[in-house]
């Protein structure tokens, strides 16, 4: 009798196999792919801040996310 509801059903459907939908849900190789750890900073800032630190930037010569 046929498992229903499992990943199984996913290989009959895709034709990928359930150890590669596993280890794509569990972060796998796209994760372990990149060396570098990546970090990403996200705040709110008003319109006046952000102009002060786009300005410094351009004073830098180079754009807010490499000045930060």
């Amino acid at each position: 009798m046929k498992k229903s509801g499992g990943l199984g059903d996913l290989k009959l459907k895709t034709g990928v196999s359930e150890r590669k939908v596993e280890k794509f849900l569990a972060g796998g190789p796209k994760e372990q792919a990149s060396q570098t750890p990546k970090k990403r900073i996200n705040f709110d800032v008003t319109e006046e801040e952000h102009r002060r630190l786009k300005v410094r930037a351009a004073e830098e010569g180079v754009s807010i996310t490499e000045f930060i």
